[in-house]
């Protein structure tokens, strides 16, 4: 009798390790996952704040004392944040991208 009670209890042990092994498996999977979203979208907001602090400086339009100030394109703050944001959420899809293929390899 004592050998069948010992066998249940080994039996239950190796129930609840292989289950553990799954959770831990899950577990590391999830922490992985966020991870790469957080390098991505790193990525993305440095390439924001990149193109953000030059964008206003290039799309500034030369002006010289003897010319009116009138110019042809908008303010360079809205095109500084309008090409900041598609900069940000392009480098955001390829660090995606990136990252899915090194995992790959």
């Amino acid at each position: 009798m004592y050998p069948l009670i010992s066998q249940s209890i080994d039996s239950i042990r190796g129930v609840v390790e292989i289950d553990q092994a799954e959770r831990d498996r899950t577990r590391e999977a999830n922490k992985k996952a966020l991870q790469d979203n957080i390098q991505a979208i790193g990525a993305g907001i440095a390439t924001g704040a990149i193109v953000t602090s030059s964008s206003g400086l290039i799309m500034e339009p030369i002006t010289f004392p003897w010319q009116p100030q009138h110019g042809k394109y908008p303010h360079p703050f809205f095109i500084a944040v309008i090409v900041s944001g598609c900069g940000s959420f392009l480098f955001f899809l390829l660090a995606k991208w990136w990252i899915e293929i090194r995992k790959l390899k």
